[in-house]
């Protein structure tokens, strides 16, 4: 069996904001430290791929990176979720790991200064909102791994349900290259005092400022000053103005620009001391680092400070800066008190190398109990998100047909934005919202793909949280143009097939599907655990583009005939009601009309049978623009078949069940070449009616030669035309091959389609 995953929010690891600062530095430590062993399971990386990808060096840290929590969560039970940063980022978008059974849940807590410090930092409503969003998901963790005490008890005062919980303080390691240099490359004498700080507020570096300009005797000595941390030159000026109004001498004052950590080193190792004058912290990684390379530190008291000082010699209220200006002469001018606070320091730093921190760390982790299997009933939890009826859409139709057989072997929600959706009684009804995603509860969450705006939601939300995928087209060209913009769908495209796409190309696309050289679906195939088609073919060609192993479903019949509808009589009948000569050969065609499906080639195909002295009548059923229409009508009247071609137009249930029983034939062709699915191939072959299909239409629905006569995909009218004849030859089957027809109604149930699916996402 498998060792379980250790999977991680790597978004720290890829927002800017944070992956070169100490959170990104401490969440990489812990990673590059981890044991490994036989013992160890994977190390998956979740990451969002709207945020840059993760640094090289963090990337190698990881076995495997996943797009969403979904596909993580999917890896197995047992493990360990661990939150990198859970203050930092959207907690909703990794829900589903702390929610769903069967992970341990740790976070990793650096600080609430937000909280403790309102006025600066949530002072907007929208931020306010963010804050105690994240703040109220932490209850959701097992283990709890802050940085420092201070953290750990501001946890236990905020945090609903953290004091019963376990608490495990790692600290934060000082980085291998800041580590102690050999005495022999040490200067022999300080020539600066330092201040790090930084840019936000709370750093308080004003105070060593204003200690720095109000001392006589440094001024005198002509000691400078020193300020790391990153200040643009907009903050700088108002710093300086502040320094000289207290008696500063302007070229006493330096503000270092970003340093190298050799440079920071060496900034450290020639300073009589370092301050850091914070007036909060969660941990405080420049009080190590300086006393790791020898330099006293002065400190603010604030707790994380003080935690870490507990010398009273070497701290300072945050806003005195008398005491401050003491605290500096007297470790600049006094060998014997510098010598000695160095020396009451030096031993810290051995606390917090990487080797003992990311020990703890992990130690903590292997401390805690495993997660226990989920545990369930019989049956699996399953979330499908599709449009339903009454929304007019074949998908819908087609989610609606499967529901009841899932129902049987499964918890099903359905969740969508139907109004007053028809669905069985077993199936429990949600409004269409990210929840699917959210909760832990489904053992699977299946999102249902079709080329309408009833799918644009759905789409979005498969993009975001991931999840399967029943993708019922394989070119999404439309969807793409119509529902989120050309500009969208060229950027796909050029993506897919690695050039720069013309305008005018998409618009061929739309109007010539067949010219069509990718799918547009690679983000689908890439937000998808699994993804699944309904054809051989589409699940081959859809694979081997985008490098990913399709689910095969074999495609359901949607439209059983009642036994009494497959009788001669209800021939007649069905003849009758659609006004249709008694002695006439039907041929009938379902479906939109388009160039790719072959029209003026069934015009001359009729010209042909009607040559060889057979009877025929060509009906469309199914919407046909007008253009192509008058098109149509003008190559049968020059052809002299204006008698013999009719346009119903689209057809309601009834009447589609009428002309399925009315026909002697039917034609279904697609020039596609893509696997696509034929609802109404599916409808002739489970009525019994004989229909010529084209190769790639008949191995889509895998249709039995007993009930399929098939063309070769490059079609011909000639080629139609014979083999409708050779269907009027045989004459029309009483039973309309009955056994085959049988036979293939049990071989494409829903019953069979909803095993596939079970099996396929592992529910089986």
């Amino acid at each position: 069996m498998p060792l379980p995953a250790v999977i991680v929010d790597a978004r720290c690891l890829q927002d800017p904001a944070y992956r070169e600062r100490g959170i990104g530095q401490h969440a990489e430590s812990l990673l590059r430290n981890r044991p490994s062993g036989p013992e160890t399971g994977p190390l998956i990386g979740v990451t969002d791929p709207k945020l840059p990808p993760p640094l090289p060096r963090a990337a190698a840290l990881f076995d495997r990176l996943v797009s969403n929590a979904y596909a993580a969560s999917s890896l197995g039970v047992g493990g360990w979720f661990i939150n990198l940063s859970p203050m930092t980022h959207d907690p909703l978008w990794v829900a589903r790991l702390l929610t769903r059974p069967g992970h341990k849940r740790a976070a990793i807590i650096y600080d609430f200064i937000p909280h403790d410090l309102p006025d600066l930092y949530l002072r907007a409503e929208p931020d306010r909102l963010d804050y105690y969003s994240r703040l109220a998901w932490l209850g959701s963790h097992d283990l709890f791994l802050p940085i420092s005490h201070t953290t750990a008890g501001r946890l236990q005062d905020l945090v609903a349900g953290a004091k019963s919980r376990r608490s495990v303080v790692t600290g934060v390691a000082v980085r291998g290259s800041l580590l102690p240099l050999a005495a022999a490359e040490r200067p022999v004498t300080p020539a600066h005092l330092l201040a790090v700080a930084g840019p936000d507020p709370r750093k308080n570096v004003e105070a060593p400022i204003v200690a720095h300009a109000s001392s006589a005797a440094l001024q005198r000595a002509a000691i400078p000053l020193l300020v790391a941390g990153g200040y643009p030159a907009d903050q700088q000026q108002p710093l300086r103005a502040l320094h000289a109004r207290h008696g500063g001498q302007p070229e006493l004052l330096e503000f270092l620009p970003h340093l190298t950590d050799a440079e920071l080193q060496a900034a450290y190792t020639a300073a009589f001391a370092t301050i850091a004058p914070s007036r909060a912290e969660g941990f405080s990684i420049p009080v190590i680092e300086a006393g790791a390379n020898g330099c006293p530190v002065l400190a603010a008291n604030c707790g994380a400070q003080a935690e870490l000082v507990e010398d009273a010699e070497a701290l300072f209220a945050p806003d005195d800066t008398e005491r401050l200006q003491v605290l500096m002469e007297r470790v600049t001018f006094d060998n014997a008190v510098r010598t000695a606070l160095a020396g009451r320091q030096a031993g810290l730093w051995r606390r917090f190398t990487e080797a003992e921190v990311a020990a703890t760390f992990w130690v903590a982790l292997a401390a805690e109990p495993a997660a226990p299997a989920i545990q369930r009933g019989a049956l699996a939890s399953i979330a499908m998100l599709s449009p339903v009826p009454p929304d007019r859409s074949g998908v819908a139709n087609y989610t609606q047909v499967i529901l009841g057989p899932l129902a049987e072997r499964a918890q099903v929600t359905v969740y969508t934005e139907a109004e007053a959706p028809l669905l069985p009684a077993s199936v429990r009804v949600e409004r269409l919202s990210p929840l699917a995603h959210l909760s832990g509860d489904y053992d699977a969450v299946v999102a249902v793909m079709g080329n309408s705006h009833f799918h644009l939601k759905i789409f979005h939300q498969l993009l975001e949280y991931g999840g399967a995928c029943i993708a019922h087209d394989a070119r999404m060209v439309r969807f793409y143009v119509e529902l989120l913009g050309y500009e969208r769908a060229r950027a796909v495209a050029e993506q897919e097939l690695d050039r720069s796409v013309a305008p005018g190309e998409i618009e061929g696309w739309l109007h010539h599907v067949r010219t069509l050289p990718t799918y547009l679906l690679s983000e689908i195939v890439q937000a998808s655990s699994q993804t699944f088609m309904h054809s051989r073919r589409s699940c081959d060609l859809v694979g081997r583009a985008y490098g990913a192993e399709i689910g095969y479903l074999p495609f359901a019949a949607m439209r059983l005939p009642d036994p009494g509808s497959l009788q001669l009589g209800a021939r007649a009948a069905a003849r009758a009601r659609l006004h249709l000569p008694p002695e006439a050969w039907v041929m009938v065609t379902f479906g939109f009309v388009t160039p790719d499906t072959a029209p003026h080639e069934l015009i001359w195909a009729l010209s042909l049978l009607r040559r060889w002295k057979i009877p025929a009548i060509l009906a469309f059923v199914g919407a046909v623009s007008a253009p192509l229409q008058q098109e149509l009508e003008a190559l049968a009247r020059e052809l002299g078949l204006a008698d013999g071609v009719r346009f119903h137009g689209s057809a309601d249930d009834p009447t589609w069940r009428s002309w399925l029983q009315a026909a002697d034939a039917a034609v279904q062709l697609c020039m596609h070449r893509i696997g696509s699915i034929s609802v109404a191939v599916m409808d002739c072959l489970t009525a019994g009616v004989p229909v010529v299909a084209n190769d790639d239409l008949a191995d889509a629905l895998e249709a039995p030669a007993a009930l399929c006569w098939r063309v070769p995909d490059n079609v011909s009218a000639v080629l139609i035309a014979e083999r409708l004849a050779d269907i009027a030859e045989a004459g029309l089957l009483a039973d309309r091959n009955e056994g085959a027809r049988a036979a293939y109604v049990v071989d494409h149930s829903a019953d069979r389609y909803v095993a596939a699916l079970l099996a396929g996402l592992g529910l089986g």
